[in-house]
């Protein structure tokens, strides 16, 4: 087929067009993202977030190191302490300053029982063991009075799992 001479060399190159699209699509994510409402989030740990990330170092830790770790609640501090088997502070991790309050409990639940807040025993620290398993642990996390939120970890990815009740 015969392509006139005036019409040669007038259309986009590929590379073009690939450029073209990738500038869209980030102009595209930013403006589903919204960056302006993520930016408080990211400035200010919550205190969910710093149990979720002490928990998952711990597990991550005690899986690959072979030892064990523990996630310790200091309240008066409001701090999340990862220490490792010797009580060597390994990471540190703070909630808002004063506001939030977290506690640990032991979940004795064995799938068929359902225990009042008042029935589980309090306690310090969640241990993570070698195999990369951790306590059953119920943690309760509260801010300025308000309604406490509960939540069950998961004792092999060390995530939390929001619970409406026990």
């Amino acid at each position: 087929m015969h392509v006139p001479q005036k019409l040669r060399g007038r259309g986009f190159t590929l590379l073009e067009v690939i450029v073209v699209i990738a500038i869209i699509t980030l102009v595209a994510g930013f403006v589903a993202m919204n960056p302006g409402t993520l930016k408080p989030a990211f400035e200010q740990p919550s205190t969910l977030r710093s149990v979720e990330r002490a928990c998952t170092l711990a597990a991550h830790s005690a899986w690959t190191q072979k030892k064990k770790f523990c996630v310790r609640n200091v309240p008066a501090e409001h701090k999340i302490l990862v220490e490792d088997a010797r009580g060597n502070v390994v990471e540190t991790f703070g909630g808002d300053a004063g506001t939030f309050s977290a506690t640990f409990y032991a979940d004795p639940r064995d799938g068929t029982k359902i225990f009042l807040p008042s029935q589980l025993a309090e306690i310090s620290r969640i241990e993570f063991h070698p195999s990369g398993c951790a306590t059953p642990t119920i943690i309760t996390l509260g801010k300025d009075g308000r309604a406490t939120k509960i939540f069950q970890l998961d004792p092999f990815s060390g995530g939390l799992e929001e619970r409406s009740a026990l």
